[in-house]
């Protein structure tokens, strides 16, 4: 017979439940049968084997900390245990600044540089956008890089390029959850102008002078979850261009497409995104309510 333990406060014998700072469980509508053991599971842990089994049948191992699980109708789930975000047009609202940027350095020149032509390019890397200036040295692309970079940090420091609650978003989100970031800009732009709160809810950070290969090459997207020790499966990525899609698809990564930046719904979802949501408080309620494991 289990004894009551003083100390404890539990019974002798019982398996511990969940970390209180871990999240539990969410239960959507499940089947008749399962939705009694499932709110067993989110009061109790695993008392016994019958429900062990059951969170085991789908997925989850009950020695590791749970940070995100939805069980969801027909068992489909998705685990989450690291969220990889893009910086421009996510969470800095600063893609005009940069065309404008480039736009006053060849006017400056005397280049006739259309908008059009910086704007196709504006999710690439500064080296994918020296060919737009002609056939130059790389003596004056570092000139041209210098006058570009003055003009960006001028206009930015005139109003606030960071986008509403993205930095709440990311405290919250932190606390569950390694956050990482892949960026084809450069870090200096990241370390200039984005809040040091926010900065630092960053785990690993990846920029175009990290890359031999930037997105939408899988390859830093693989990197960044090489140094998280994190499988594809169990992560997402969020990004708001056609470029951010395609470097997910490529990794096996599930992709969430954002309206704040660069491309419409209609690019993002013709590219493949699995999900599209407006704003970062958006995204921040599908992660607590759960990603399911197929697109839909």
């Amino acid at each position: 017979m289990l004894k009551r333990s003083s100390k404890l406060g539990k019974r002798e014998g019982e398996s511990r439940a969940f970390p209180p700072q871990a999240p539990l469980v969410e239960v959507d509508s499940m089947r008749s049968g399962q939705e009694y053991m499932a709110r067993n599971i989110l009061t109790c842990g695993f008392r016994n084997n019958i429900l062990g089994k059951f969170l085991t049948r789908r997925g989850v191992n009950p020695p590791r900390r749970i940070n995100a699980y939805r069980i969801l109708e027909g068992g489909g789930t998705l685990k989450l245990e690291a969220i990889v975000f893009d910086y421009n047009g996510v969470l800095v609202d600063d893609l005009i600044l940069h065309r404008d940027a480039y736009l006053r350095v060849a006017g400056d020149l005397g280049l006739p540089l259309d908008p059009k032509d910086i704007w196709n390019l504006i999710s690439a890397t500064p080296d994918e956008k020296r060919f737009l200036f002609g056939q130059i040295d790389d003596a004056e692309w570092a000139d041209i890089r210098r006058r570009k970079d003055r003009y960006y940090f001028e206009m930015a420091a005139s109003g606030d390029i960071v986008i509403p609650g993205a930095v709440v978003a990311l405290e919250s989100l932190s606390r569950s959850y390694p956050l990482a970031l892949v960026s084809n800009t450069s870090r200096r732009y990241f370390e200039a102008c984005f809040p040091r709160k926010g900065r630092e809810c960053f785990r690993e950070t990846l920029f175009c002078e990290d890359m031999d290969r930037p997105k939408p090459s899988a390859d830093p997207l693989l990197k960044i979850l090489d140094r998280l020790r994190i499988e594809k499966n169990r992560c997402c990525y969020i990004g708001d261009a056609v470029s951010d899609v395609q470097m997910a698809k490529e990794a096996g990564v599930r992709m969430i497409g954002i309206l704040t930046g660069h491309h419409s719904e209609t690019d993002l979802k013709q590219a493949g995104a699995d999900r599209i949501v407006r704003n970062l408080s958006e995204f921040a309620s599908l992660i607590r309510n759960g990603i399911p494991a197929q697109s839909g």
